[in-house]
């Protein structure tokens, strides 16, 4: 039986660089690459001239999606690694304290070798369009925010009443802002105009907005608001922005729910036994996450997380700092997230956060704690496929 050759590939934006070893790690071959199609076909060869092959390489973002994608083409034993434990890994056998991309690439396969217990089985190129989907909703989100924040500061200046008597960010109202955006433009319309647009949009959308047409009428009347043309201008772009940012939000949500309940239909599910937990954070988090059977321990999947306990030691003193960081920061985004619902829904972990508290903890260490504990919780449920049982969590 053929031992396997192990390659480890050190990915950047614009080339690649590969060492291939032997299980003796024996050097038998590297070389630089462009990363273009000649640079794919030529990596290829060496792959196929090889009968069982294991390749490696380190999460890098967005530069490894598609490579990764063209080497599962190849074979079925291509592994992403954790860029913390190869360089952990590296250090101690001296093999990152010169700095090059060689280097790296040796460690990469070295690593492939003698850490095997580290290596995550069963990569599959949908596990990295999960994360990309995943992050693609966060940075739409965000936009939403800063546009929504931007919207408030010029009404502030247009129509600062309106604030304070509705929430603007209806359709309705969003849709009444694009055609009068600001209270002087409200002023300069008639009341049958006024009365007309919001029957329109009542009857078209079938809701009715928090005020009637004679309450913005008035309101509008007695503002204290200025706005010129540009500034009415800078409200309906954000109004427009805003819509579009919204649609494509909803598309990308519906496409990360439906592909994680393809993927991982049970393990949602189960996630949302847990009260405060529902369809977008449970799909954000397994898509961070992924196959739970990557983790042999919680501890495992805290450290992943980035929320275990840094650890200093000089000779018997043992410091525990703040958190490691060392994880994954986009599962801390959406672990802070579901942490504050759950201690909002669920009286379990409520009561775990307000322990916490009374102990002297402040508020955000208080969720990292409570983050800590649900972790635990969800390691146990998934690793046995069981829906919580709060009185048991």
């Amino acid at each position: 039986m053929q031992t396997p050759i192990y390659i480890g590939i050190d990915v950047s934006k614009d080339k690649f660089d590969y060492a291939a070893v032997d299980a003796q790690d024996t050097l038998i071959k590297k070389d630089s690459l462009q990363m273009d199609r000649d640079g794919f076909q030529e990596l290829g060869k060496l792959i196929r001239s090889f009968s069982d092959v294991v390749v490696g390489f380190e999460s890098t973002g967005t530069y490894h999606i598609n490579i990764l994608s063209f080497l599962l083409s190849l074979t079925e034993h291509v592994h992403l690694l954790n860029p913390a434990l190869v360089k952990k890994f590296a250090e101690a056998n001296s093999l990152r304290k010169t700095k090059t991309d060689a280097v790296d690439a040796m460690a990469i396969a070295r690593f492939l070798i003698f850490r095997q217990q580290n290596i995550t089985n069963g990569t599959e190129i949908d596990s990295a369009y999960l994360t990309q989907l995943a992050r693609l909703r966060e940075s739409i989100t965000r936009d939403v925010g800063k546009t929504k924040t931007h919207l408030k500061q010029m009404l502030n200046i247009a129509f600062p009443e309106l604030l304070k008597h509705a929430n603007v960010f209806t359709d309705t109202f969003l849709h009444i802002l694009e055609q009068f955006p600001s209270a002087k433009a409200i002023r300069k319309a008639t009341k049958k105009r006024i009365r007309k647009t919001f029957y329109n949009l009542t009857k078209s959308r079938g809701k009715n907005p928090d005020m009637n047409p004679d309450q913005l009428f008035d309101l509008a009347k007695n503002s204290i608001g200025t706005a010129d043309d540009s500034l009415e201008m800078a409200i309906q772009f954000d109004i427009k922005h805003l819509e579009f940012l919204q649609k494509h939000l909803d598309e990308v949500t519906g496409k990360l729910i439906d592909n994680v309940n393809k993927r991982f239909g049970s393990e949602l599910e189960i996630l949302k036994s847990i009260k405060g937990i529902g369809d977008i954070t449970a799909s954000h988090f397994l898509s961070e996450v992924k196959d739970i059977q990557r983790f042999s321990n919680y501890k495992q999947l805290i450290a992943y997380a980035g929320t275990d306990p840094s650890v200093k030691q000089s000779g018997n003193m043992i410091k525990r700092g703040k958190i490691s960081k060392r994880g994954v920061s986009g599962l801390r985004r959406v672990g802070y997230l579901i942490t504050c619902s759950v201690i909002r829904h669920d009286g379990v972990f409520r009561n775990y956060y307000l322990k916490k508290r009374e102990e002297g903890m402040v508020y955000r260490k208080a969720v990292i704690a409570t983050w800590n504990k649900l972790l635990r919780v969800i390691f146990a449920i998934l690793t046995k496929q069981v829906k919580f049982i709060p009185n048991h969590g």
